[in-house]
């Protein structure tokens, strides 16, 4: 058992230690690495949700026409999932730069460095 200590003290020796300036740039790659892994996520899921939307309401459409062409339905539930697939559209793209995740963040950012500032003066 103690020549597994010796062993694991060694490695931990041999490490490089971590200077502070490397400590922040690590934190700030993986928190940017993050922030880019949630915004493909949430493409990802628009994309998807576009790619289901057109599936289903052409599958809808086809239904609609071959079984009853003197009765068109299929736009109501075109017209409903539309306003679903808006709401998700805006969400992922209309937001971003108003009202997003990363607002609160930016304006801590700002508020912070007006602080700074008024003390610098």
């Amino acid at each position: 058992a103690s020549a597994k200590a010796g062993v694991r003290s060694k490695k931990l020796h041999f490490a490089e230690p971590i200077s502070e300036n490397k400590k922040g740039d690590n934190m700030n790659d993986n928190e940017s690495y993050k922030r880019a892994k949630e915004r493909v996520s949430e493409l990802r899921a628009f994309y998807g949700h576009v790619f289901v939307y057109l599936i289903v309401n052409l599958g809808l459409f086809i239904i609609n026409i071959l079984t009853s062409p003197s009765h068109l339905w299929f736009y109501w539930p075109l017209l409903g999932w539309g306003i679903g697939l808006f709401a998700h559209g805006f969400n992922t793209f209309g937001t971003h730069g108003i009202f997003g995740k990363d607002w609160e963040e930016r304006k801590i950012k700002k508020i912070m460095e007006k602080e700074k500032e008024k003390e610098n003066k």
